[in-house]
C-alpha cells in the first residue's frame, strides 16, 4: 500500500509542486485580504490533486500495468481513497489555520 501511494506522488510531482507554489500564493493572499475567495480556492485545490490523478492513470495507461502487480483492486480504490482523505484534510487544516491567523488578530499585530 506504502508503494502504490508513493507511486501517486511521484507520477504527480510536477504538478504536485505548482499546486504547493499556488496554494502558498492562496494563503499569504488570505491572510492580507479581506475577502474569503482565497479560503474557496485553497478549499477546492487540493481536490483538483485527486482529479488529476485520475487523468495521469488514464493517460499513463496505469490500469493495464496495475493489472499485473500482485495487488488487488481492493488495494489500488484504497490508495485514491487514501490521497482524497490526505487532501481533503490538508485543505480543512490550512483553512483553519488561515482563519486562527485572519481572526485571531495575528495579522493586525504583524501590520503594527
Amino acid at each position: 500500500m506504502k508503494g502504490l501511494f508513493l507511486q501517486e506522488i511521484y507520477s504527480m510531482k510536477r504538478a504536485l509542486k505548482f499546486y504547493v507554489l499556488l496554494w502558498g500564493i492562496y494563503f499569504v493572499v488570505g491572510i492580507f485580504s479581506a475577502s474569503s475567495v482565497s479560503t474557496y480556492l485553497m478549499t477546492f485545490l487540493p481536490l483538483m490533486i485527486v482529479v488529476n490523478s485520475f487523468s495521469y492513470h488514464n493517460v499513463s495507461k496505469w490500469d493495464v500495468y496495475a493489472n499485473t502487480l500482485p495487488v488487488t483492486k481492493k488495494q489500488l480504490v484504497g490508495v485514491q481513497y487514501l490521497l482524497a482523505v490526505l487532501t481533503i484534510l490538508l485543505s480543512v487544516a490550512s483553512c483553519i489555520l488561515l482563519s486562527v491567523i485572519r481572526c485571531g488578530g495575528l495579522v493586525s499585530h504583524i501590520a503594527e
